[in-house]
């Protein structure tokens, strides 16, 4: 039996953990925003990780390429979302994925260096890292559950999550595990 309901379902953007206003002033004292054009990767794979980055302004999405040379997708972001590698957890690792922004975007990078000092200033910051690795194991498992569903179901339960408008099909037939011409069929029937 599937452990998530369609009733029980939260909206991502609802659970998303924000940043609290006080630790991003400082934040911004520190680290400027940067700018990056649709199609900018901010990760490649082989690059060490040495960032999570704040993401104010546009969309991006963390991909790989598969042994047959497919492009799997494993998530979308939209502004107000923490952007980072999940896999291998940890500083100083070399990624396996891309990072690769979808809009124009204005991002902050948030050294783990500097996230570390500030949680040793401000230790009131555990509980809000807490719901953001939360959050990241509810994401995972928000697509797991996807990805059981019948393919139309999949791609409903999707447009309620996502910016479905703002992604091309072929990004969402990836996420979805769906075929780019059989996801258009979809689109047509419902």
């Amino acid at each position: 039996m599937n452990a998530f309901k369609s009733s029980q379902f939260y909206s991502l953007k609802v659970l998303s953990p924000k940043v609290p206003f006080g630790i991003m002033r400082r934040i911004l004292e520190r680290e400027p925003y940067q700018y990056f054009r649709t199609g900018e990767c901010l990760v490649r794979p082989g690059q060490l990780v040495e960032h999570i980055w704040y993401l104010k302004s546009g969309l991006a999405k963390r991909y790989y390429f598969d042994a047959s040379g497919c492009e799997k997708v494993h998530d979308f972001y939209e502004a107000g979302s923490l952007l980072c590698i999940t896999q291998p957890l940890g500083m100083g690792e070399r990624s396996e994925e891309y990072l690769v922004v979808l809009e124009d975007a204005s991002l902050i990078p948030i050294a783990y260096r500097y996230g570390i000092a500030l949680l040793k200033e401000h230790p009131d910051l555990y509980p809000w890292l807490i719901h953001f690795f939360c959050y990241t194991l509810y994401r995972r498992d928000c697509r797991i559950w996807l990805l059981g569903l019948p393919a139309d179901k999949r791609y409903l339960s999707f447009i309620r999550l996502f910016p479905a408008s703002r992604l091309l099909t072929k990004d969402i037939a990836s996420y979805l595990n769906i075929s780019a011409g059989g996801l258009s069929r979809i689109k047509g029937r419902v």
